[in-house]
């Protein structure tokens, strides 16, 4: 990386307050020093000099701008002078660019991942040599710092690529977000499930577990009250298991031409989006019963149903069926993933709670429908499981399953309890130091699932 020493950029730099926001940086580019802008190019700027000039044609304002002549070249940072940034704080990097190249903007404040640099923004691909346009992007500092730098990455892709900046004015955001994880946005006691932040800015981090066509899900962890519907268009290159920290508003929605029974936690107008990681697991689905994934509870969580019939083929306006079993109904819908079930047919589903209008459940791709032909068949089987009130123990009694047969004790919030293989027709489970109170116990083999009720109680 190319070193040069810069000018302080003290003379560059006010603390006043402009329009309820504090000046952090400000330049309309008019003074040089050794053919450098004033408080520009710092320590971690790795632009060649030689290709950053003066401009004097078709500036913004003033007599003059900054000219970065690109050609065909990798992406490097043009950065401002240290900077003192806060922790927790959101800035606003404003400017004025015209010309032809790839622009992203950043800020480095020495965080200990990422070498030290905040997510970059999206890239801006900037086609006009002759017109101007404004740039608003924000960015959030996550270490305080006097060191801090904000960055100018640009990238040429072609030989006659440049770009001009002028008149950039950096700034503390007006918007002050409550720090919230999503269990502490959704958890209500509310009858209609109406969000404590409702109307909120908030900022809050989860791991995106589905994706629509405008609108995607993210959770922060496995059970109950944390999940939520973020309804605003995704990132391009977003994808399931990227980790991810969204500046939102919670907006509660309800039924406009039709009465609902409840509310829609989602976040929407999404301000600020940074993309930690990618290829993180998403939480492992619990297994609930048609009746309990209606709960307010579950609603934008990642959950799974066993042995649910389709009771009617989609309607192609709604694109929405109807599924049932001997615990409860659902709808399966389209928002995330159009289905093609058979009539009849029994199916093991994966998929999001959602509610609009009414409880419905959202798979994601072909894998979250697993066929469970037979299901009826292995209900209608000899099984059975005793004592129930169960005390110390609870036999399985049942034919032999097929391969891969195993058994799960899950309680009342999703939660497994004990979980085991069956490796012959009689097990007896130890329930001595199982808590009091309602579990559903799940036999699968490698294609079928069946639910059954019990109680313990000591």
């Amino acid at each position: 990386m190319m070193m040069r020493a810069f000018l302080p950029a003290a003379a560059l730099i006010t603390f006043t307050t402009s329009a309820m926001a504090q000046v952090v940086f400000q330049s309309d580019l008019e003074s040089w020093t050794a053919g450098i802008p004033d408080g520009m190019v710092g320590p971690h700027s790795d632009y060649p000099l030689e290709q950053l000039a003066v401009e004097l044609e078709n500036v913004h304002g003033g007599t003059q701008a900054v000219r970065l002549d690109l050609g065909v070249l990798p992406e490097k940072k043009v950065t401002t002078g240290p900077l003192t940034v806060a922790s927790g704080q959101l800035y606003d990097i404003r400017f004025w660019v015209r010309g032809s190249g790839l622009l992203r903007t950043g800020l480095y404040d020495g965080r200990a991942q990422a070498d030290g640099y905040a997510p970059f923004n999206e890239v801006i691909a900037v086609d006009d040599s002759v017109n101007w346009q404004q740039i608003i992007r924000s960015v959030y500092a996550e270490n305080a710092t006097d060191q801090g730098e904000f960055v100018f990455a640009v990238e040429g892709p072609t030989d006659g690529s440049h770009l001009v900046i002028d008149d950039i004015l950096i700034v503390q955001s007006a918007l002050d977000p409550v720090v919230a994880s999503i269990s502490e946005i959704q958890f209500t006691g509310d009858p209609q499930g109406i969000s404590p932040l409702n109307f909120q800015l908030v900022r809050t981090h989860g791991i995106v577990t589905g994706i629509g066509n405008s609108s995607y899900f993210i959770q922060d962890g496995a059970g109950a009250w944390n999940g939520i519907y973020v309804n605003y268009p995704p990132q391009d290159d977003l994808a399931v298991g990227d980790s991810i920290t969204v500046m939102a508003t919670v907006q509660e929605v309800e039924g406009l031409d039709e009465f609902w029974d409840h509310t829609l936690t989602q976040l929407i107008a999404v301000e600020h989006f940074i993309r930690h990681s990618s290829g993180r697991p998403v939480p492992e689905p619990p297994w609930l019963t048609a009746f309990d994934v209606a709960d307010e509870q579950w609603e934008g969580v990642l959950v799974r149903i066993a042995s649910l019939e389709c009771l009617e083929i989609p309607l192609p306006t709604e694109n929405q069926w109807l599924a049932a079993n001997w615990q409860g109904t659902t709808k399966i819908d389209d928002l995330l993933y159009l289905t093609s079930p058979t009539i009849g047919s029994f199916y093991t589903i994966t998929g999001i709670a959602h509610y609009s209008a009414e409880r419905k459940i959202l798979p994601r791709s072909a894998a979250d429908i697993e066929s469970a032909v037979g299901m009826h068949e292995t209900r209608e089987a000899a099984i059975s499981i005793f004592p129930n009130p169960a005390d110390d123990h609870l036999t399985l009694d049942f034919p032999d399953l097929g391969d891969r047969s195993s058994y799960t004790l899950v309680d009342a919030t999703g939660r497994t309890v004990i979980t085991d293989r069956i490796l012959q027709q009689r097990v007896t489970i130890s329930t001595a130091v199982v808590a009091n109170g309602l579990y559903t116990v799940v036999l699968r083999n490698a294609t079928d699932a069946i639910y059954s009720t019990v109680v313990v109680q000591h």
